[in-house]
């Protein structure tokens, strides 16, 4: 007999067997089977979370992006630090844990489950609406900084802000890349501070 969970508990324990199952065997092989041997369910308790392959791994591949939207925005804007730490300190999701194994099996997750976006429309849409959940909480997080420095927020901080997210994201999902990999976390510090900064200094000049 298996031990009463939650829903919730359930979905977490298929979807850790399913990140093992990728992680040790690739996502092409992967099938519910595999999953369904790494857990303590039958075969009919996986399949009442989950029709399938496609829709366990499209969870799974939605989770991946959580760490992004994983912070507080408004207590950063609400900090006594300046605008340039608080936005560090958000930006920066592994900057207090250098090598951080879990954060690289996670990367190494999403590196084998992306090329998905270039052939299945809902895994695109997946990436496209998490990455648009990310870009628009970050910019509440800029805007707010802004606002609690006494910055215009116009038309012209829009554009600029507008531009640093498009150019912030390419450099965050870079960074998840180099980090599957196993790549020194100071490169990583040193560029996003150095973005941070420049960005900061474009947008709230009289901060500097």
């Amino acid at each position: 007999m298996t031990k009463h969970r939650s829903k919730a508990e359930w979905i977490e324990h298929i979807m850790q067997a399913a990140s093992d199952e990728i992680e040790e065997n690739g996502y092409s092989s992967f099938s519910m089977e595999a999953v369904i041997r790494r857990t303590v369910l039958s075969k009919g308790g996986v399949y009442r979370f989950f029709r399938n392959r496609r829709d366990l791994a499209l969870q799974l591949f939605e989770s991946l992006y959580d760490p992004w939207l994983n912070f507080d925005a408004e207590a950063a804007i609400q900090s006594n630090v300046s605008a340039k730490e608080a936005a560090f300190h958000v930006l920066h999701r592994f900057h207090t844990a250098p090598n951080n194994p879990e954060s690289q099996r996670a990367d190494r997750l999403w590196l084998r489950l992306i090329p998905e976006v270039l052939s299945d429309a809902q895994f695109r849409e997946v990436h496209e609406r998490q990455v648009q959940k990310i870009q628009d909480k970050f910019a509440a997080l800029i805007t707010g900084l802004a606002k609690r420095e006494g910055a215009p927020i116009d038309d012209a901080f829009h554009a600029k802000l507008t531009e640093a997210l498009e150019f912030g994201m390419g450099l965050m999902l870079g960074f998840t890349v180099q980090n599957a990999f196993g790549a020194s976390q100071e490169m990583q510090i040193a560029l996003t501070q150095k973005f941070i900064k420049g960005m900061l200094a474009d947008m709230l000049p009289h901060c500097q």
